[in-house]
Order: C-alpha cells, then structure tokens, then sequence
C-alpha cells in the first residue's frame, strides 16, 4: 500500500489548520495566565487599550459671604490730654464688630466611565440588532405564509359551501319531486 504525496499534504494542511483555531475559551485561559504571570504588563495593555474617559464635566463656581465677628481697633489708651482738660478713670472696653468675609467655593464634579465597560455595551447592541433584523425578516415571511393560508382556507371554505348547497338542492330536488313507477 502506498501513500500518495496528496495524501500526506492534506493532512499536514489538516494538522496545520485545525489546532489553529481561535475561541473564546483558548483566548480567556491565555489571559488568565498572563494575569497570573504577568499582571502589571495585562495592566498597561488593558489601559492602553480601554482607556477611562471623562463622559461629563461640570464645574460650579459659588460665592458666599460670611458674618464674622471681629474686636475693634484700640484706643489710643485710656488717658489723653485734650485742650487742658485730664480725664482720668477712664474704662476700656471691647467690642466686637460685625464684619463680612466673602468666600469663593470652586467645585468640580467628573463623571469617568470605563471604556472597556462602553466596548462591551456597544457590542451586545450590535448583536441585539442583528438578532432584531433577522427576528423582523422571519416576522414578514411568516406573515406572508400566514396571508397565503388564510387565502387557501377561504378557497376551501367556499368550494366547500358550493358543493355543500349543491348537494341540499339535489336532495331538496329529491324530496319534492313526485316519481311515478
């Protein structure tokens, strides 16, 4: 028995091409081992490829004035000469002042969403409309049919109330109509 050479290219090909293959469980245990291995390099290939991205900014600027209590200037002292005149005894006393302070309150407010998280939604509605299309092709075909059927059953149901109001009238015929022997 001898082996031709197409014989053994085939199924070198065969053997090439099949262990080749590409699926979702040979790519989830790479990746679990590169996490295991290596997980700072996973890291920077997972950021560089889904970067955060800022998807609302919002910035509020308020300006509020404070009532804040503070003492007076002090006297010169307690005793001065004026013209002639000295007064002694004279009591100092404290006093707090109202005063208004105006603060600048500066607030910003960053909604980040994870684009990996955007990536997925993204392919999921690709998928649910695709899915949608081909549910809304088979939708109009199974109305067609349904339409056709509904046209055959009222054939039918005509064909089937002339022959039933065909054989009443031969049999009314029958009934009515005096023999003679």
């Amino acid at each position: 028995m001898k082996i031709k050479l197409n014989h053994i290219i085939i199924a070198l090909l065969v053997l090439v091409i099949l262990p080749s293959c590409y699926n979702a469980k040979k790519a989830q245990k790479q990746v679990n081992k590169a996490l295991l291995e290596y997980p700072e390099k996973v890291a920077t290939i997972a950021r560089d490829a889904f970067p955060c991205i800022t998807i609302a900014s919002d910035t509020v600027r308020v300006t509020d004035t404070l009532l804040d209590f503070i003492d007076c200037p002090e006297a010169p002292g307690p005793e001065y000469v004026r013209d002639t005149v000295v007064i002694s005894g004279i009591k100092t006393v404290t006093v707090k002042v109202p005063g208004k302070t105006q603060v600048k309150t500066v607030t910003v407010t960053q909604r980040i969403e994870d684009s990996a998280k955007i990536k997925l939604l993204t392919m999921d509605i690709a998928a649910l409309v695709s899915v949608n299309a081909d549910q809304g092709q088979t939708i109009v075909k199974q109305d067609k049919k349904i339409s056709r059927k509904n046209k055959e059953n009222w054939i039918w149901r005509i064909i089937a109330s002339v022959l039933i109001i065909w054989q009443a009238y031969k049999i009314y015929r029958n009934l009515t109509t005096i023999k003679v022997r």
